[in-house]
């Protein structure tokens, strides 16, 4: 009786050491995935907006507005994120070459200061327009997950920002 006890115990053992190791392994591949979507190496989840949406309470009868502002700024800013992403790259090895071309240099600067200036323009102008759509508390929610959403402020080990907003 003890003996089944025993491998009873050791079964559950090895059952919780292998689901703990699949929810690391699971929650690491997702914080891999955001902080590429964060870089721009990657385009955001297809549902994301929708699930901004639910989750600010958009009425349904500005949603799709909303969603239209949202799907206009994914598609103006995701060129721009993959281009900045390249020069930030190509800036990196020429840092790192053993012998640093200055000109190359200045030139991937210039190049990445004005995308970044596009993107920035991008982002203000779809900020500005979805505040056109929101008001009330939507807005303030919204305004809440952009906070959140800033450069440094969502990154692995904070998981979505959509996903932390409570109505």
């Amino acid at each position: 009786m003890r003996r089944g006890w025993l491998v009873l115990a050791l079964l559950v053992s090895l059952g919780v050491n292998v689901g703990l190791v699949g929810v690391g392994l699971a929650r690491r591949a997702g914080l891999e995935r955001w902080q590429r979507v964060r870089v721009g190496l990657e385009a955001p989840p297809p549902g994301m907006a929708q699930q901004l949406a639910e989750r600010i309470g958009v009425p349904a009868a500005r949603r799709e507005r909303f969603l239209a502002v949202q799907r206009r700024l994914v598609e103006r800013t995701a060129a721009e994120r993959r281009e900045v992403a390249r020069l930030r790259f190509a800036l990196r090895g020429e840092l790192l070459a053993s012998a640093p071309d200055r000109a190359r240099i200045d030139e991937l600067l210039t190049a990445l200061a004005a995308r970044e200036a596009e993107l920035s323009r991008a982002l203000v102008a779809g900020v500005l327009e979805s505040r056109e759509v929101l008001d009330g508390r939507e807005l303030e929610l919204y305004l809440r997950f952009l906070e959140r959403a800033a450069p440094g402020r969502g990154g692995p080990g904070r998981g979505s920002p959509a996903r932390r907003l409570r109505p």
